[in-house]
């Protein structure tokens, strides 16, 4: 690898941490919709107006040893217990910006101060550094 190519790839490296630790800067709003546990099917959850059902939380990611990671949406409890009651039996809850975002998890904030993620499907990613070895 030349001095070049890992001046870049630092830079790429640096924007994405960058990104990933802003995306849990601000409280965001996003749309909830209910899937069964494996994900074979989903609809977005509407309120009694028609209009999807939004939440506010803060997007965050986890990263795991392995070098994959996976987005989850941080929620108080009581949020979690109204929203999951407008699934049917055996369907869990999502959160999603649009149709064609990946598959999300809550996080879910009790008040005891402990917390938890959500069943579902979710989507896991490999971090670009898992995918680069730096040889001397």
């Amino acid at each position: 690898m030349t001095h070049q190519s890992l001046l870049r790839l630092q830079k790429v490296i640096f924007f994405l941490l960058f990104y990933t630790m802003s995306l849990g800067a601000l409280a965001d709003t996003t749309n909830v919709f209910c899937a069964s546990m494996r994900g074979d099917y989903w609809y977005w959850v509407n309120d009694q107006d028609g209009n999807t059902v939004q939440v506010e939380g803060e997007w965050h990611s986890q990263f795991m040893p392995n070098g994959t990671y996976f987005y989850f949406f941080s929620i108080e409890e009581q949020i979690y217990r109204s929203i999951s009651t407008l699934c049917r039996p055996g369907e869990v809850v999502h959160p999603a910006d649009n149709s064609l975002s990946k598959w999300f998890i809550f996080y879910v904030q009790q008040q005891d101060g402990s917390a938890f993620f959500t069943p579902g499907k979710y989507d896991v990613n490999r971090s670009i550094e898992s995918d680069f070895q730096l040889r001397i």
